[in-house]
Protein backbone atom coordinates (compact mmCIF):
# COMPACT_ATOMS: atom_id res chain seq x y z
CA UNK A 1 0.00 0.00 0.00
CA UNK A 2 1.58 3.57 -1.09
CA UNK A 3 -0.47 4.97 1.89
CA UNK A 4 2.12 3.24 4.06
CA UNK A 5 5.98 2.96 2.01
CA UNK A 6 9.02 4.06 3.78
CA UNK A 7 9.80 7.58 4.17
CA UNK A 8 5.56 8.80 5.19
CA UNK A 9 5.75 9.93 8.72
CA UNK A 10 2.41 7.56 8.93
CA UNK A 11 4.14 4.85 8.94
CA UNK A 12 6.37 5.84 12.04
CA UNK A 13 3.65 6.50 13.92
CA UNK A 14 1.56 3.56 13.44
CA UNK A 15 3.65 0.87 13.40
CA UNK A 16 5.56 2.65 16.69
CA UNK A 17 8.90 2.60 14.79
CA UNK A 18 12.24 4.96 14.43
CA UNK A 19 10.93 8.55 12.55
CA UNK A 20 14.33 8.13 11.37
CA UNK A 21 14.76 5.01 9.46
CA UNK A 22 11.22 3.17 10.37
CA UNK A 23 12.67 -0.27 11.43
CA UNK A 24 14.01 0.03 15.09
CA UNK A 25 12.29 0.27 17.68
CA UNK A 26 11.19 2.89 19.89
CA UNK A 27 9.78 1.83 22.98
CA UNK A 28 11.15 -0.81 25.44
CA UNK A 29 8.32 -2.55 24.96
CA UNK A 30 5.33 -3.60 22.24
CA UNK A 31 2.78 -2.88 24.01
CA UNK A 32 1.64 0.39 26.49
CA UNK A 33 -0.08 -1.60 29.31
CA UNK A 34 2.51 -2.64 31.04
CA UNK A 35 2.27 -0.32 34.38
CA UNK A 36 5.82 -0.04 35.06
CA UNK A 37 6.72 1.14 31.64
CA UNK A 38 4.23 2.81 29.88
CA UNK A 39 5.39 4.92 27.71
CA UNK A 40 9.31 4.23 28.08
CA UNK A 41 11.44 5.17 25.29
CA UNK A 42 14.91 3.40 23.81
CA UNK A 43 17.84 6.28 24.22
CA UNK A 44 18.27 5.48 20.74
CA UNK A 45 17.46 3.69 17.95
CA UNK A 46 18.70 -0.49 17.54
CA UNK A 47 19.15 -0.30 13.53
CA UNK A 48 20.69 3.26 12.86
CA UNK A 49 21.98 4.59 16.20
CA UNK A 50 19.49 7.51 16.06
CA UNK A 51 19.21 9.60 19.74
CA UNK A 52 15.55 9.65 20.16
CA UNK A 53 15.91 12.08 23.20
CA UNK A 54 17.36 15.22 21.72
CA UNK A 55 17.29 17.35 24.32
CA UNK A 56 16.65 17.28 28.12
CA UNK A 57 12.84 17.82 28.54
CA UNK A 58 12.26 16.70 24.93
CA UNK A 59 9.18 14.76 25.54
CA UNK A 60 7.31 17.55 27.56
CA UNK A 61 6.08 18.75 24.09
CA UNK A 62 4.39 15.51 24.05
CA UNK A 63 1.73 17.16 26.42
CA UNK A 64 0.29 19.56 24.10
CA UNK A 65 -0.05 16.24 21.53
CA UNK A 66 -1.76 14.49 24.56
CA UNK A 67 -3.81 16.36 24.98
CA UNK A 68 -5.14 17.21 21.84
CA UNK A 69 -5.88 13.36 21.44
CA UNK A 70 -7.82 14.04 24.67
CA UNK A 71 -9.57 16.08 23.35
CA UNK A 72 -10.76 14.80 20.61
CA UNK A 73 -11.24 11.64 22.17
CA UNK A 74 -14.09 12.87 25.20
CA UNK A 75 -15.47 14.77 22.02
CA UNK A 76 -15.91 11.93 20.36
CA UNK A 77 -17.28 9.81 23.60
CA UNK A 78 -20.02 12.77 24.42
CA UNK A 79 -20.85 13.02 20.39
CA UNK A 80 -21.56 8.92 21.04
CA UNK A 81 -23.58 9.19 24.10
CA UNK A 82 -25.40 11.62 22.48
CA UNK A 83 -26.12 9.47 20.11
CA UNK A 84 -26.72 6.45 21.18
CA UNK A 85 -28.21 6.92 24.52
CA UNK A 86 -31.99 8.31 24.41
CA UNK A 87 -32.69 10.93 27.13
CA UNK A 88 -28.59 10.95 28.40
CA UNK A 89 -27.99 12.39 31.76
CA UNK A 90 -24.96 14.05 33.26
CA UNK A 91 -23.78 11.25 34.58
CA UNK A 92 -23.67 8.98 31.45
CA UNK A 93 -21.35 11.70 29.88
CA UNK A 94 -19.23 12.07 32.90
CA UNK A 95 -19.03 7.70 33.13
CA UNK A 96 -18.30 7.40 29.58
CA UNK A 97 -15.30 9.83 29.01
CA UNK A 98 -13.65 9.21 32.40
CA UNK A 99 -13.99 5.24 31.62
CA UNK A 100 -12.53 5.47 28.02
CA UNK A 101 -9.97 8.17 28.79
CA UNK A 102 -8.77 5.88 31.80
CA UNK A 103 -8.71 2.54 29.21
CA UNK A 104 -7.12 4.38 26.29
CA UNK A 105 -3.97 6.86 28.64
CA UNK A 106 -1.40 4.16 27.65
CA UNK A 107 -2.21 4.42 23.95
CA UNK A 108 -2.40 7.66 23.98
CA UNK A 109 0.52 8.79 26.07
CA UNK A 110 2.67 6.09 23.67
CA UNK A 111 0.90 8.41 20.54
CA UNK A 112 1.98 11.54 21.80
CA UNK A 113 5.24 10.82 22.05
CA UNK A 114 5.48 8.78 18.74
CA UNK A 115 3.57 11.68 17.06
CA UNK A 116 6.10 14.26 19.16
CA UNK A 117 9.35 12.76 17.93
CA UNK A 118 8.15 12.19 14.25
CA UNK A 119 7.60 15.79 13.93
CA UNK A 120 11.31 16.85 15.16
CA UNK A 121 13.43 13.30 13.71
CA UNK A 122 13.17 13.26 10.45
CA UNK A 123 13.12 10.36 8.23
CA UNK A 124 16.66 9.78 6.77
CA UNK A 125 16.61 6.60 4.52
CA UNK A 126 20.44 5.59 3.75
CA UNK A 127 21.78 9.10 3.10
CA UNK A 128 21.49 10.72 6.61
CA UNK A 129 24.18 10.71 8.64
CA UNK A 130 22.74 9.67 11.70
CA UNK A 131 23.67 10.95 15.28
CA UNK A 132 25.97 7.81 17.08
CA UNK A 133 26.93 9.58 20.34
Amino acid sequence: MAFFKKGNPLRSITTQKCPACQEGEFFVHPHGYRTSEVGTVLDKCPKCGQRYTIEPGFYFGAAYVSYALNVALMVSCAVAVYVLVPEPKALHYVFTILGFTFLLFPGIFRFSRIIWATMFIPFGGEKRQFNKD
